[in-house]
């Protein structure tokens, strides 16, 4: 991520886990796929970890909203990986599970 909170580049688990391509997912805010009552976490959690020392991990756990609606609740252990980078390549996210929301279409932009 960089510190617009665009997504830089994306490994294949984590475009399963939001549901979308990696083409499609890169230059995207990553908070268009937090569930909306995980946002301000998210970014507590981010900065929190952006402010720390070189590889001091922080953990947490919220939720993405995937393209085809269902709710997926992850672990996140963020940390500080390059100066001037939100997160950069030191983020780990672990799908924990799978949640159907009914009558939820998907999200394709963010807030």
């Amino acid at each position: 991520m960089d510190a617009d909170w665009r997504i830089l580049g994306a490994n294949v688990a984590y475009c399963d886990i939001v549901g979308i391509s990696r083409n499609s997912l890169v230059e995207q805010n990553c908070l268009a796929f937090t569930h909306e009552d995980d946002i301000e976490l998210s970014q507590s959690a981010l900065r929190t970890a952006a402010a720390g020392p070189k590889g001091e991990r922080i953990s947490f756990e919220k939720r993405y909203i995937r393209s085809d609606g269902r709710e997926v609740w992850i672990s996140d252990r963020s940390c500080r990986s390059q100066p001037g980078s939100r997160s950069g390549s030191g983020r780990e996210l672990r799908r924990r599970h799978t949640q159907s929301r009914p009558g939820l279409p998907g999200r394709e932009n963010g807030r």
